[in-house]
């Protein structure tokens, strides 16, 4: 690898003189014991501390998805024919939807995929 010859290199930078020669310009104003420029915002553009909230912008929370941590058992089918018996279909459809936590509004949405010919 080649060196560039010393006589070609600019020296490192340096300051100017009158930057340096005057003080008042390196310290700020606090420094100095001067006010501020600008004194404290107006009251019209200061923003509350305390949020406001009225009844019309508060929502009900919406609760998120429950997190399924195992397969769901699926319901048997049930289809009306004269060897099936109704009860015990219907036992078996309310365990399988206890162990799926439905709720009443849920059974009543999955109780029509597992009618058949009924």
């Amino acid at each position: 690898m080649f060196r560039t010859p010393p006589s070609s290199r600019e020296p490192s930078p340096s300051r100017e003189e009158d930057i340096d020669g005057n003080p008042e310009q390196r310290s700020s104003r606090r420094q100095q014991g001067l006010r501020p420029e600008y004194g404290p915002l107006p009251d019209k553009t200061r923003r509350n501390k305390t949020p406001t909230s009225t009844a019309a912008t508060m929502t009900a929370p919406v609760l998120p998805a429950p997190i399924l941590l195992r397969q769901p058992k699926e319901p048997p089918t049930f289809r009306g024919s004269a060897l099936e018996d109704p009860e015990s279909w219907l036992e078996a459809y309310d365990r399988v939807a206890a162990f799926n936590a439905w709720t009443s509004e849920d059974k009543l949405r999955h109780v029509y995929f597992a009618l058949q010919d009924a």
